[in-house]
């Protein structure tokens, strides 16, 4: 199968989107809000506040591969597409479950995200562009 020039765009991409996913799972998703800094801050630490391999991690990067490994494998454009969208929104949808779940942690609350979940949530969205697009154009 030869590949056009939208598919080199495409992986490219989806790449760049991985690399970011992988990158931000592993720095912190979260600080402290430096908007409450006279304010008493309570001393825990919160599921990926440091850098590091954490629980959440693979819970965001075991699905993501799954998915895009069986895209690479799938032989039909828009269920190939179709499985790039939803590693994306997979991708999107666990930092703000993460948020959402956590009462601490929020935009404007005593813990905010930091670079790890904007980078993760950004890969994803990269990812899912990538699918949702080429899904569509498909058509």
């Amino acid at each position: 199968m030869a590949l056009h020039k939208s598919s080199y765009t495409q992986f490219i991409v989806v790449g760049l989107g991985l690399t970011m996913v992988v990158i931000g799972t592993l720095l912190p998703w979260v600080r402290v809000n430096p908007d409450r800094s006279g304010e008493p801050i309570p001393d825990i630490l919160l599921p990926h506040m440091h850098t590091g391999f954490e629980w959440g991690s693979g819970f965001v990067l075991l699905p993501l591969v799954v998915l895009l490994a069986l895209a690479f494998l799938w032989s039909r454009p828009i269920q190939r597409y179709l499985l790039v969208l939803g590693g994306g929104l997979w991708v999107v949808a666990v930092p703000f479950q993460y948020i959402r779940e956590l009462s601490l942690v929020g935009f404007q609350s005593t813990f905010v995200p930091w670079v790890g979940w904007y980078l993760t949530v950004t890969g994803g969205v990269l990812i899912a562009l990538v699918g949702g697009v080429t899904a569509f154009r498909r058509q």
